[in-house]
């Protein structure tokens, strides 16, 4: 019912601003669009976001390849400059990454 509904209601568009669209012919039979192969690549670089005992601190880009494994994350982000200035001196109880998005949160004594 949506299909004629569409259909009708184009065909009848007094100015016509495309050429991409078969006017005379069904909405069923239209050209789909070409899909950009450049927006299905992935990152090589992904920012994980790093919060201390539930409180955002910062972000760190990561490399793709490593962002689910949490023993490689926790030691790339404590090599870097902000787990340095933020967790130097200070004991990680737990570190847990979240598995659908780019987060890690570490849980720490005070």
């Amino acid at each position: 019912m949506l299909v004629f509904l569409s259909v009708a209601g184009l065909s009848s568009v007094q100015n016509k601003l495309t050429i991409h669209y078969q006017w005379d012919t069904d909405v069923l039979f239209q050209q789909w669009p070409n899909v950009d192969p450049a927006y299905l690549q992935q990152p090589d670089t992904v920012t994980m976001v790093v919060r201390i005992n539930n409180q955002v601190c910062g972000s760190v880009n990561l490399p793709q390849q490593v962002i689910k494994n949490v023993e490689r994350v926790q030691e790339l982000i404590l090599q870097s400059e902000l787990g340095i200035k933020q967790l130097q001196g200070r004991v990680i109880k737990k570190a847990i990454l979240s598995p659908r998005t780019a987060l890690i949160n570490f849980l720490v004594e005070e």
